[in-house]
């Protein structure tokens, strides 16, 4: 499936930006709370690939409900390579890249959690009742969180947020694959 495909290849732009620093240490110095942000967004990355494996029980596909899945799934590539450019040129670091580029990131993350409102209708209404009202509710809280995330600018709110998302993550998404 071309999801994998896309899904794959943001989890290897994140993995080869991490690995950067490993490479090449003295080149560019990692930020903390830029890799505390890719972190987060690779357990997001899995989750999604976890939950999109779900999709093998939908009886029957129309092209515009695939067709919509790959496009979803492209946004998980462009946040990835929102948080790993391949060049740092006109930024002093990940730091100053983060500062003046976060805003992106978080729109589209923002983006992201609202298209996946769209993506869960897909996979039918067993799904949806599976998910339940609690869902909508933090899909809610969590695209008010990144909008919040595009204007503060403060890097404890931004640590506390990510915290707050990759516990919420790691605890909520531990059921069976697809509901």
């Amino acid at each position: 499936m071309i999801v994998g495909v896309v899904v794959g290849l943001s989890i290897t732009n994140l993995l080869k930006g991490i690995a950067r620093f490993i490479v090449h240490p003295g080149k560019e110095k990692p930020y903390w709370l830029h890799l505390l942000w890719s972190s987060y967004f690779l357990v997001l990355l899995i989750h999604f690939w976890w939950w999109e494996f779900g999709l093998r029980h939908l009886p029957a596909w129309e092209f515009a409900d695939y067709l919509y899945v790959v496009v979803f799934s492209t946004f998980f590539y462009i946040n990835s390579a929102l948080l790993f450019p391949e060049h740092l040129d006109e930024y002093g670091g990940f730091k100053e890249y983060y500062k003046m580029r976060s805003h992106w990131f978080f729109g589209v993350l923002a983006l992201i959690y609202a298209l996946d409102v769209v993506d869960s209708a897909i996979k039918g209404s067993v799904h949806l009742q599976y998910l339940g009202m609690e869902y909508f509710i933090s899909v809610g809280i969590h695209i008010a969180l990144c909008l919040s995330l595009v204007r503060v600018k403060d890097q404890k709110f931004h640590a506390m947020s990510c915290a707050r998302l990759l516990s919420t993550s790691l605890y909520g998404y531990t059921g069976p694959t697809g509901g």
